[in-house]
């Protein structure tokens, strides 16, 4: 009996080391200002207001080293990687990350059952690495350095490189002009409607979601040309280290999500036009 009471008592103390809330994120720590389409022509148009991201979790006390990516093809199905699973490690308590119950959808022909989070891929100092997504008789691997990071400062307000001492800085998403039939082929008739970002710095992560909002700018599909997003990035007020001061960013992982309906507007928000119309493409159901 005390056996069994001293391991459920590590097993709590375990858990609450993962889920521990460091700081509080907020929404205007990741911005976008600056939209253009990649047709050769358009010189862009940078916002008189930054839009910020929709919500946020964390900052929470973890290393994302035991992050669970998808194994079974990366289509955004239950249970696929951490982002699809429900409550995970306590940092949430939706059926996904950032993803209520009334959104969850049928991908793989067992009901509405599944978050739909496709993992994109890392940055952790030698440039953006994409994930793969595998269909049945296709696959398809983001393009590496679809996100970059520049102009980045450390605590001082220096500059420096964008990883280990920097706490701030810009990025940017720059997809191929038009999407590429392989990603078109794995992908249905809906698009992407969230994506997740998450920055990880010293024992901590905070992660942000950006919602499709109809802001006035046509989805992208077979054909047509994507959008080139930039924008800010500052996680000096989240991310902090165990001396009580920012710490320096060691990694970013995106993840972006197929929409469970578009039958409903939605609000004007946001970013996630960074991920939605860059990657609006078509979802083949999965036999």
């Amino acid at each position: 009996m005390k056996t069994a009471s001293k391991a459920v008592l590590t097993g709590f103390i375990l858990a609450s080391s993962w889920s521990a809330q460091a700081a509080m994120c907020n929404t205007s720590d990741v911005q976008i200002d600056f939209i253009q389409v990649q047709d050769g022509v358009d010189s862009g148009t940078s916002l008189v207001t930054p839009i910020s991201a929709t919500s946020c979790l964390g900052a929470f006390s973890g290393n994302n080293s035991a992050f669970e990516n998808p194994t079974m093809g990366n289509l955004g199905y239950k249970d696929d990687g951490w982002f699809n699973i429900d409550s995970y490690n306590g940092w949430w308590d939706t059926p996904g990350a950032f993803v209520e119950e009334d959104e969850l959808q049928d991908l793989q022909g067992m009901g509405n059952i599944d978050p739909g989070w496709i993992y994109v891929g890392k940055s952790e100092g030698s440039g953006f690495q994409g994930a793969t997504m595998n269909g049945e008789n296709t696959s398809y691997t983001f393009i590496d350095d679809l996100i970059t990071l520049s102009g980045c400062k450390t605590k001082g307000g220096a500059d420096t490189g964008c990883f280990d001492n920097a706490v701030s800085g810009n990025f940017t998403w720059d997809p191929p002009a038009t999407n590429p039939d392989a990603l078109l082929d794995l992908l249905g008739g809906q698009f992407f409607d969230k994506v997740g970002i998450v920055f990880k710095s010293g024992n901590a992560f905070a992660m942000y979601e950006f919602d499709l909002a109809g802001i006035g700018l046509d989805p992208v599909f077979a054909g047509d040309y994507n959008y080139l997003f930039s924008g800010t990035w500052d996680m000096s007020d989240t991310l902090i280290n165990n001396g009580g001061q920012p710490a320096g960013l060691s990694n970013l992982t995106a993840w972006a999500r197929d929409p469970a309906s578009t039958d409903v507007p939605l609000p004007p928000t946001a970013v996630l036009i960074l991920f939605t119309l860059v990657l609006a493409i078509r979802r083949r159901i999965m036999a």
